[in-house]
């Protein structure tokens, strides 16, 4: 888009027209296809060399990858606990931090099995980061539903009184 975009700022426009127009916009779309075809090439090349390291045995990966557990299922007012003890590293983890309120920000509690209370009915998404003593982390998602216990009372039928 920003090469689409500073072609656009650099036409001269005093000899705007139509077909000045299409015939711009048809060398950049046959430059964006012979681009496609290039980015197909390497994706192809990356492709042997991804399986190339995954079937080779010396190949380590550091990395941890976090696991959310999940799905949760529970209902407001009730402690619902986690569990991210699926996690894997091939150092020691030393860090599991959790998001429960879907803020993005991995602050809400900590540790590979907390427990968490929710007030309120609540469908989404929860995360966890892991954090290895090298320093990598990682990041997975888990579904969460809490339903909502506290419902209005709700009139089901009327008898009328038989006082006359």
């Amino acid at each position: 888009m920003t090469d689409l975009r500073d072609s656009f700022i650099t036409l001269d426009l005093s000899n705007f027209s139509k077909n000045n127009f299409l015939q711009t916009l048809a060398g950049i779309q046959a430059e964006n296809n012979s681009l496609q075809s290039e980015l197909d090439f390497l994706g192809a090349d990356l492709e042997e060399i991804i399986t190339s390291l995954e079937d080779n045995p010396q190949t380590v990966d550091n990395l941890p990858v976090a696991d959310a557990g999940g799905p949760y299922i529970g209902t407001e007012g009730s402690s619902i606990s986690f569990d991210g003890t699926a996690s894997t590293s091939s150092s020691l983890i030393v860090l599991y931090e959790w998001d429960i309120d879907g803020d993005g920000e991995f602050d809400d509690v900590t540790g590979p099995t907390p427990s968490f209370t929710f007030h309120k009915a609540f469908i989404g998404l929860l995360g966890i980061r892991v954090t290895d003593e090298d320093g990598f982390s990682n990041i997975n998602y888990a579904r969460i539903e809490i339903s909502n216990v506290n419902n209005p009372p709700q009139i089901t039928g009327f008898t009328p009184s038989s006082k006359g």
